[in-house]
């Protein structure tokens, strides 16, 4: 997470008089400064539980896509950090708290919080999370828009536009696609954590089509308008290529987050072994939180949930929910664009040379007079 705040504070051309004044305007939907506030059953409030001291960082940079100092193409960079440092809060911290509520003597932390508690709140507080950066998109997808950057829909697309579309997807999509059937002889393909995929549901049967992640998550659409339209419009568009002669039912996204921490002991004896074993037994890592689409049926949820173990016997005990509906678990999240990490590909070379007022001003750092050889001489 270093690296992320790093990356923010370059993000930060102000002074120090400003960034003391810079929320002028409110932040979209409901703060989560209350809500994360420290139950008093769980200790006297002398303490900041690690894990809400997380979300609450992710939540200060998510604040920072609705301050209109910021340039428009500025505060959709924060929502994309912020989306993509929460993708690794899942990756590590949530994980971390799944292993740990499993074990019988699990640790207490200062502020009193068991693993089972600090899990249920930070699965609530990240559905929040989630939610203000879809409020949080939605309102400069729009923004956007008006500015002259248009994500556009199928609907809007014209005969010309179709026709390029087409030679583009065939050209460059097409050869580097790779539809995995899942059958007694296919099993479920194993993808990396935050990697998109494809679900095509038949009458017959249901095909996962990943995304490969040298693709962009955006296609630019030609002409003198800059218009972008998401990768999995052009291929639920062209569909046909793949899988001529065939009945769709259903189509839809979605990403996979994983365990992405090592379980290390930092007084190993033999420290490269303990990361060697680690790294080899990445791909058995658990699935900690499946984003799916709008589109996407409750079957061809319910395929992919169920393949990835998601609901097992263990699981609904724990939790104590009823298998009502899918999304109970807090680990299964229905948005309208996964991999919102990703919207940060929009601001591309060309598009920053045609909006440079949509940006920060490059800083160029003054040169100390004293240091000046040139001058000396």
């Amino acid at each position: 997470m270093s690296e992320m705040v790093t990356k923010l504070w370059r993000r930060l051309p102000i002074k120090k008089a400003e960034a003391t004044a810079r929320q002028t305007q409110a932040p979209f939907g409901a703060r989560l400064t209350d809500p994360l506030e420290v139950p008093t059953e769980f200790g006297s409030g002398t303490y900041l539980n690690r894990e809400i001291s997380d979300l609450l960082f992710i939540d200060r940079v998510l604040d920072e896509t609705a301050n209109t100092r910021h340039p428009l193409l500025e505060r959709l960079r924060f929502l994309s950090i912020s989306a993509e440092v929460l993708d690794q809060f899942y990756s590590v911290r949530v994980a971390t708290l799944r292993r740990a509520a499993g074990r019988a003597n699990a640790f207490v932390t200062p502020d009193g919080m068991t693993p089972v508690q600090q899990l249920r709140t930070v699965l609530s507080l990240g559905d929040k999370l989630m939610q203000l950066q879809q409020s949080a998109w939605d309102e400069i997808r729009d923004e956007l828009d008006e500015a002259g950057i248009t994500l556009v829909t199928p609907t809007d697309l014209s005969v010309d536009d179709l026709n390029w579309l087409q030679h583009f997807f065939t050209a460059h999509i097409l050869p580097v696609l790779t539809p995995c059937i899942i059958d007694e002889e296919h099993p479920f393909p194993f993808m990396q954590s935050g990697e998109i995929c494809a679900v095509f549901e038949f009458p017959e049967r249901t095909i996962l089509v990943p995304l490969p992640s040298n693709l962009s998550r955006f296609i630019e659409l030609p002409g003198e308008q800059t218009r972008f339209i998401p990768i999995e419009t052009a291929l639920f568009r062209f569909w046909p290529e793949l899988f001529p002669h065939a009945t769709l039912m259903s189509h839809g996204v979605f990403q996979i987050l994983r365990d992405n921490e090592l379980a290390i002991q930092e007084r190993s004896e033999d420290l490269r072994a303990k990361v060697e074993h680690g790294l080899r037994q990445q791909h058995k890592a658990n699935t900690v939180l499946l984003k799916v689409s709008e589109t996407m049926s409750e079957s061809a949820i319910s395929f992919v949930a169920g393949h990835l173990d998601l609901f097992s016997a263990e699981d609904l005990a724990f939790f104590e929910l009823e298998r009502q509906s899918i999304t109970q678990s807090g680990r299964i999240d229905v948005t309208k664009l996964p991999g919102i990490s990703r919207v940060g590909q929009l601001i591309t070379p060309d598009v920053a040379s045609k909006f440079p007022d949509l940006l920060f001003h490059a800083h160029t750092p003054a040169y100390p007079p004293a240091f000046d050889e040139t001058e000396q001489d």
